[in-house]
């Protein structure tokens, strides 16, 4: 197996690890303020940011999935040996999934694994191995394979949209005020 190939899957790995960090660190999962009020239908930040991370994680499987079928580590590997990711992934979302916290004065101490510093540098680092796996596929398989394999393409433009999420939220993070989401003041 080639330096590329290892290089690659490190990278997909590494993305799809560091994409729960990302939700496991962030503040904005607490808050109950409504961020989409429409009609009869409200969604809190909790929930909006909750959908983003789920949906972030499949595409992270569809990224797998499409580097499984580009990039064969092993023949023996080469049968779904990643469904093992989304039941890794879904456990770990769920188990760390809050209550919405909303300030009403009284004191709400900080959860211990919220730290503001790092999760805006993972937001960071996260979105620029996204940037980096791009350009790699770019170069190495001319638009996602798009003109050999269409469908295979497909899959691997889920790599842009999970960028797409990823700047959002990091533009969401960078932005945080415990005020602008009624979160308490007491939270570092």
């Amino acid at each position: 197996m080639d330096k590329l190939k290892i290089f690659i899957w490190f990278q997909v790995l590494l993305i799809f690890l560091v994409s729960i960090e990302v939700y496991r660190y962030s503040r904005i999962k607490y808050s109950g303020k409504i961020a989409i009020d429409l009609y009869d239908i409200q969604i809190s930040y909790r929930d909006l940011y909750l959908f983003l991370a789920y949906t972030v994680f499949i595409l992270n499987i569809v990224m797998i999935h499409y580097t499984n079928q580009t990039h064969i580590i092993h023949q023996a590997l080469r049968k779904y040996w990643y469904y093992l990711l989304p039941l890794y992934g879904a456990i770990v979302i769920y188990i760390i999934k809050p209550k919405p916290i909303i300030d009403d004065g009284s004191f709400v101490s900080q959860p211990s694994m919220m730290k503001r510093k790092n999760v805006y540098r993972l937001h960071i680092f996260l979105v620029l191995l996204l940037i980096s796996s791009i350009l790699i596929e770019i170069f190495n398989a001319p638009y996602f394979m798009y003109y050999t394999n269409k469908k295979i393409a497909y899959m691997g433009i889920s790599r842009i949209i999970t960028l797409i999420i990823m700047v959002y939220l990091t533009i969401k993070e960078k932005n945080m005020s415990n005020c602008k989401y009624q979160l308490p003041k007491n939270w570092v």
